[in-house]
């Protein structure tokens, strides 16, 4: 389906607020630490990272990464190793390349994202290998916003925003060939138990 050019033009308007909000707040190094949790037990780990700027096409990008594994014991019921590598350009924080590389016990997928801002274009290649060791290959190409972004930066582009109580920020996320948005809403401040004690946080809820 086309959709007509001034709905996606409001939908850019919407997005370019969220980007003139956001200032950059990253740091070479920063690691996120998270469980995965399944019937009460932690069952795997994901680990993100910041590598640093790098230079892709003539433009300096943030390199951020991350690797989903399962832990030793849960993995002779299902075994998870993960990992994704993203892009985003350190001026604008606008995405260039995703990729995604599932090797689970049920899942043997490569898929790579390429975002092309000259074009407006995204770039979808799919690789499958099943279980019989039969290969499905997909490709699609489609048109993103000017302001648009992928399903893992858009995790860090979060430290960039003011996310002030009240704010709504309206986030175009790239995947697959196609455009989602993201609406997240700030609904306040409150404190949390964590294994590390008490912390400040803020809550957002997503849609």
């Amino acid at each position: 389906r086309v959709v007509p050019y001034d709905v996606q033009a409001v939908k850019n308007a919407d997005a370019e607020k969220v980007w003139k909000s956001y200032k950059p707040n990253h740091f070479v190094g920063e690691k996120v630490f998270l469980d995965i949790h399944y019937l009460g037990m932690t069952v795997g780990k994901i680990l993100a990272t910041n590598r640093g700027k790098k230079m892709i096409n003539g433009k300096e990008v943030w390199h951020f990464h991350s690797r989903f594994k399962s832990a030793p014991f849960y993995s002779k019921i299902y075994e998870l190793d993960d990992t994704v590598d993203t892009y985003v350009t350190t001026d604008q924080f606008l995405s260039t390349r995703f990729s995604l590389i599932q090797r689970e016990s049920k899942q043997d997928i490569d898929d790579l994202q390429l975002h092309d801002r000259d074009q407006m274009k995204t770039f979808w290649f799919y690789k499958q290998v099943k279980p019989d060791k039969s290969v499905k290959n997909k490709e699609k190409e489609g048109f993103i916003p000017y302001f648009s972004i992928d399903p893992f930066s858009v995790l860090f582009f979060f430290q960039g925003l003011p996310l002030k109580t009240g704010d709504v920020y309206k986030i175009p996320i790239i995947n697959k060939g196609k455009i989602l948005i993201l609406k997240s809403e700030v609904e306040g401040r409150e404190e949390i138990n964590t294994e590390l004690g008490n912390i400040k946080a803020i809550r957002l809820h997503a849609t």
